[in-house]
């Protein structure tokens, strides 16, 4: 279950989760492997990705029977997405949609009330208008001079997908 992301620096990188049955339990478990440089991000250079990881790792691919994405095309895409390239090596990879993307889209439409929807058009118009070096350093110099006790600096910006950074984005705006 990866999904692909710029980190702070700019660098693509994949986060990298599997899921399992634990053996002796047969619990149902969910864990982090690692973060993944991602120097392509085409559906091929991302399925690569993610085969060398696993085999680096040492896990053992033929036992992969899913895979979890959100629904960019470059990782669900039927043709060239990165799900079709690992299906063609493990045919019971069958790729799903992944919960937590369906979980945040669905809030994130849901979220159509004026007041609510307002105030998302207007920490995102002001995200924009400070999202320059000049601008960001007159407001880190207008909260320098005020002695906040904040330990944030800039704004963040909302994210589309993620219903989570959005409530990020308002709590760290409405701080500033």
């Amino acid at each position: 279950m990866p999904d692909e992301t710029a980190d702070i620096s700019g660098i693509e990188q994949l986060s990298l989760c599997v899921r399992y049955v634990e053996k002796d339990t047969l619990n149902i478990r969910e864990d982090f492997l690692q973060f993944v440089p991602v120097p392509d991000v085409a559906g091929k250079g991302l399925a690569n990705s993610i085969m060398e990881t696993i085999n680096k790792l040492g896990i053992n691919s033929q036992y992969m029977v899913g895979q979890g994405y959100n629904g960019a095309a470059a990782m669900s895409g039927q043709f060239q997405g990165a799900q079709q390239y690992i299906r063609e090596k493990h045919d019971l990879a069958i790729y799903v949609y992944c919960a937590s993307h369906c979980l945040n889209v669905a809030i994130s439409d849901a979220c159509e009330i004026s007041s609510v929807r307002n105030c998302f058009g207007s920490v995102g118009s002001i995200y924009n208008f400070f999202n320059t070096p000049k601008r960001q350093t007159v407001l880190e110099t207008a909260i320098d001079e005020l002695e906040s006790q904040t330990s944030a600096t800039r704004l963040k910006q909302l994210c589309l997908t993620r219903w989570i950074q959005r409530h990020e984005s308002v709590l760290v705006f409405l701080e500033l």
